[in-house]
């Protein structure tokens, strides 16, 4: 997967350590890659940024398990089938539903 980022969201490590509140004050209203020896190392982003990708996770995460089961939802089975094959007779459905 590869990301796009403006000149301006891409600090050095060192420009961290130097200008620390200056580059939180970005990170508040865009992501900020923190490079190291040229590499990307770190993302800065805000708690309120923060918040919502770990939203936008945990629906992805919903979203994969319910199609997991609908691949292995058995075959639906109508109720009069299920009577027929275990001959239950109407006193039996009587009795059932009042118990």
């Amino acid at each position: 997967m590869s990301v796009s980022f403006d000149k301006e969201q891409i600090v050095s490590v060192t420009d961290l350590q130097r200008n620390l509140g200056r580059v939180m004050d970005k990170a508040r209203s865009k992501d900020v890659i923190v490079m190291r020896n040229n590499h990307p190392s770190l993302v800065l982003l805000s708690f309120e940024r923060y918040e919502e990708l770990a939203e936008l996770a945990e629906h992805m995460e919903i979203y994969n398990l319910v199609q997991q089961r609908k691949e292995n939802l058995a075959p639906s089975i109508d109720i009069a089938d299920v009577i027929k094959r275990l001959n239950l007779t109407e006193e039996e459905l009587d009795f059932i539903e009042r118990s």
